[in-house]
């Protein structure tokens, strides 16, 4: 269940290199707002556009973040605060999202679409997200 949910501006100027520590910034801010530690928590998720290395948690080629080089997401996150760190892409993201909480009612089936500044989509077959080669 959402508990809250707030947005940050994303600065994309000098090839993103802000929006990374703008994130931890935010999180961090949270965290004090509402007296909680690391200990609380199980860890961060995140979704990404471009290309995501979710074992060395990078993305590369998010041109919309600016992000054309490799960025270092997962290991700046989880040094700055302390807890395990997981990223996929956006749009499979969004499709877990949409399996668990949205119009696919917790179906071990879903498939999920997007349509923005690109096109994406992401595959829950027997309740497990498939992952494919970009």
């Amino acid at each position: 269940q959402v508990q809250e949910k707030w947005a940050i501006e994303t600065n994309i100027l000098e090839d993103g290199k802000h929006i990374v520590p703008d994130i931890v910034s935010s999180i961090k801010h949270r965290l004090g707002l509402y007296n909680l530690t690391k200990e609380d928590f199980v860890g961060i998720g995140m979704g990404s556009p471009g290309a995501v290395d979710r074992n060395l948690k990078t993305v590369t080629g998010a041109f919309n973040l600016n992000w054309a080089a490799t960025q270092e997401v997962g290991t700046i996150i989880e040094a700055e605060l302390g807890i395990p760190f997981a990223i996929d892409n956006d749009a499979n993201v969004a499709a877990l999202g949409e399996r668990w909480v949205g119009a696919g009612n917790n179906n071990p089936d879903v498939v999920f679409v997007t349509l923005g500044t690109g096109v994406g989509g992401g595959i829950i077959a027997d309740g497990n997200l498939i992952h494919g080669v970009a």
